[in-house]
């Protein structure tokens, strides 16, 4: 709790200063400005929350990470569901490579392999389990309490997270892959406990993965289009080869509107998109 409180003075001063939107966002990507009110990446670290931990993230994020305001919910939801025991650091260590050693993993988080797999900690001294980017290696940190599958599984998640600075860390997106994780590695009973307790504690769940044409499935379009609203946005089209980049102006169930600048006509122009003709959704860099 300490370093979450060493990040805060920071976050409000990044937060009041205001984001260039809409039309003022496109005319600052034209001419070439830094875009979205991006500041320099500092050597200060980041803050990552797990169970009530805050942890430093592989690269600070270069604005403010987007509230988690579904946290004590989601931690409320998931604390009754225990799951299997594992008594031992290395029994943890094998579950966690079982998990990460197969195909379902590999097609949904390839750079996240066996040979980059969290180093798992004893967590003597530790009151809760929590996972952080160690210099050099990502680490979870496990006291005898907390080693269970569920938790395990939980930690996994924000591994899977540690570069998605522009998402909440127990946000739509988390919930999502921690129900994907769920259900393949501890079975539909599992997963329908799971969905019921975070029915009862009122926790949104994000959208199913997106496969994409390079065969790999993708978390997180429904939340970066949800939070990106009058924000430069790039987003690749399943029927194309080229993406296309501009700021959201309208959203509904089923398709989303792009207003669209092409610097050499400096034309703009509204562009109606199906969501379901979206594989990935970006921020602009």
């Amino acid at each position: 709790m300490t370093e979450r409180d060493s990040h805060q003075s920071a976050d409000q001063k990044a937060s009041s200063e205001e984001s260039p939107r809409g039309l003022a966002a496109l005319r600052a990507w034209r001419l070439g400005m830094p875009r979205l009110g991006l500041l320099q990446p500092s050597s200060e670290p980041s803050p990552r929350t797990d169970i009530g931990v805050v942890s430093p993230r592989s690269q600070p994020p270069a604005k403010p990470q987007p509230r988690d305001s579904q946290r004590v919910r989601v931690y409320r939801a998931e604390t009754p569901l225990k799951g299997r025991e594992l008594k031992t650091i290395e029994q943890c260590e094998d579950f966690c490579e079982s998990v990460v050693g197969t195909l379902w993993w590999l097609n949904r988080f390839p750079e996240l392999g066996l040979e980059r797999i969290p180093h798992l900690r004893d967590g003597r001294g530790a009151r809760q389990a929590f996972y952080r980017e160690d210099p050099g290696h990502p680490t979870i940190t496990l006291p005898r309490r907390y080693r269970t599958v569920n938790v395990i599984l939980h930690e996994l998640a924000h591994w899977t997270m540690h570069a998605d600075h522009d998402l909440p860390n127990h946000g739509y997106t988390f919930t999502r892959v921690f129900m994907d994780l769920t259900a393949e590695f501890c079975g539909p009973a599992a997963r329908e406990l799971l969905a019921a307790a975070y029915a009862e504690h009122k926790v949104h769940i994000g959208a199913e993965a997106v496969l994409g044409p390079d065969g790999i499935y993708r978390y997180g379009n429904d939340e970066r289009i949800r939070l990106g609203r009058d924000r430069l946005l790039v987003i690749d089209l399943i029927e194309s080869e080229s993406p296309v980049s501009g700021v959201i102006v309208r959203a509904t169930k089923k398709q989303i509107t792009l207003l669209l600048q092409d610097k050499q006509l400096d034309d703009e122009r509204h562009l109606s998109i199906p969501l379901g003709s979206i594989w990935r959704v970006r921020g602009a860099q």
